[in-house]
């Protein structure tokens, strides 16, 4: 829901924020802009990387929490059964398995999310710190002046601004379509049909 509602503003205010901040640092000084273009395919290479492992994780997740609610749905609806079996601590074993599957899967989930989080917030110190020494390297040569390295670095902050907010959407937008594609597994999967018995053997005792 929150993806519906802020996905398309972020978008157009990401974009806005990105592209104008790109220009303005072009006319601040060509050769440091590539610099920082440099870094983008790099970043947009680890960003795509770890987005496929996040979904991955979350489809996982989602399923393995899907056979959770099946499996104490399964054991409410037959509880006086399981009670009548004493099978109380099976079930409870039976839970615990499918729990500890969730919760490993959850772990990947938020491991990938971190490592795209993080590396990509890296990727942006990483060309800060280059525009630093390169600027540096300018300014003792005479060809860049202080007051437009330290504009220059001002814009850069801003455009890292819109890097984290495209991350956060990245991340809403995984949550999104992952749990709608798991909406739509239900309808292309038909009901088995039930298998009819060809020959029944044994016999059945009822002791009062």
């Amino acid at each position: 829901m929150s993806f519906i509602i802020t996905g398309p503003e972020d978008i157009v205010l990401t974009l806005i924020k990105f592209v104008g901040t790109f220009v303005i640092l072009l006319q601040i000084n060509v050769e440091l802009t590539l610099i920082v273009f440099c870094f983008l395919p790099l970043m947009g290479l680890y960003a795509f990387y770890f987005n496929g492992r996040m979904k991955r994780a979350m489809m996982k997740s989602k399923a393995r929490i899907a056979d959770i609610n099946a499996q104490v749905e399964d054991s409410l609806s037959g509880i006086r059964v399981v009670k009548s079996f004493a099978r109380e601590a099976f079930e409870q074993q039976k839970f615990a398995r499918l729990n500890e599957r969730f919760l490993q899967s959850r772990r990947e989930e938020y491991g990938s999310e971190a490592w795209l989080y993080n590396g990509v917030v890296a990727f942006t110190q990483l060309f800060s710190i280059a525009i630093v020494v390169f600027g540096a390297q300018r300014i003792l040569g005479g060809m860049l002046d202080l007051a437009d390295l330290v504009t220059y670095l001002l814009y850069v902050g801003i455009l890292i601004e819109p890097i984290r907010t495209a991350l956060n959407f990245v991340r809403l937008y995984q949550e999104g379509m992952t749990g709608f594609e798991r909406f739509w597994e239900m309808p292309e999967h038909p009901p088995t049909p039930a298998t009819s018995l060809s020959s029944i053997q044994g016999q059945l005792n009822f002791k009062t």
